[in-house]
């Protein structure tokens, strides 16, 4: 049976960290696509490589959440909350519980 979702996790050196890391990361950096079941399991799926690879603000790459279709229906930031394409706070379940925060006005780059 093939995941409803898929979350793309990555990471990249911080230029304010000399040698790009407080700690040597477990996975490479390059993206990679891992199926989930839910939004609920993308946010914990990336806040278990975060902290698998003891990640800091700077080296996280925005965990983009895509469906069986491969249209984008979120990201996780690296404090494991869930935002729409065009910035809205989610709750777990895909809900919106908030307005667009004016920083994210225009949408989301992807």
């Amino acid at each position: 049976m093939t995941a409803p979702f898929t979350i793309t996790l990555g990471h990249h050196r911080n230029p304010d960290v000399p040698g790009g890391y407080r700690d040597e990361p477990m996975d490479p950096g390059r993206p990679r696509k891992v199926p989930v079941a839910s939004l609920a399991d993308a946010v914990r799926a990336a806040e278990d490589y975060r902290d698998r690879n003891a990640l800091g603000g700077g080296n996280w790459r925005q965990a983009v959440v895509r469906d069986a279709a491969g249209k984008v229906v979120a990201t996780v930031s690296y404090n494991g909350r869930l935002w729409s394409p065009h910035g809205a706070p989610l709750d777990e379940q895909g809900n919106v519980t908030g307005p667009v925060p004016s920083w994210a006005k225009g949408g989301a780059p992807w």
